[in-house]
């Protein structure tokens, strides 16, 4: 069973390496959602099986995937930010972690939204005070270049979630 899973984790972790590959060799910027998010599911099955019962996951379910499909977003846009969730959030934490992805379309926008209910800004922030976090300015590099190339105004927020845990809203363009 353990060598069942473990193949299963070696597959998700190649299939991943396999699509970053692909892409940068073809220096693309942008793929399909669809793309994004099964990077994001591959990504949250590792951790799954990483962190077992003490992690839960709630992502879209097909008919979303399905009707969302045709949009194309930053590669690792969404990857990223459910990364940091588990990284920073669970670490000696003692409760169960729960990662929440929610995609949806809002004034002719796509928006995501990756939730977690780890530790919270000020926890991981009092931590190490002199982190600045990766995915945070990859992300406002990312949507800078994607507002001025696409003449739109995408963005970003970062917020607490209550009663702990972070929660990340991207707003982008459909593309």
């Amino acid at each position: 069973d353990d060598d069942l899973e473990a193949v299963k984790v070696i597959g998700k972790l190649s299939e991943n390496i396999s699509t970053v590959f692909r892409n940068s060799r073809k220096q693309i910027n942008y793929h399909s959602l669809k793309e994004e998010i099964q990077l994001t599911n591959n990504y949250l099955f590792i951790q799954k099986c990483r962190f077992g019962d003490k992690l839960n996951i709630e992502v879209p379910g097909i008919d979303t995937l399905a009707a969302l499909e045709t949009y194309n977003v930053p590669i690792m846009m969404v990857q990223i930010h459910a990364e940091n969730a588990i990284e920073h959030g669970f670490s000696d934490i003692d409760f169960k972690g729960l990662v929440q992805l929610t995609i949806h379309i809002k004034d002719k926008k796509l928006v995501v939204v990756i939730s977690d209910n780890g530790k919270g800004l000020m926890a991981s922030e009092n931590k190490n005070s002199n982190h600045i976090s990766r995915a945070i300015q990859i992300t406002k590099d990312r949507l800078y270049l994607i507002n001025k190339e696409k003449n739109t105004n995408s963005s970003y927020s970062v917020s607490n979630n209550v009663p702990h845990g972070v929660i990340i809203e991207l707003v982008l363009p459909l593309l």
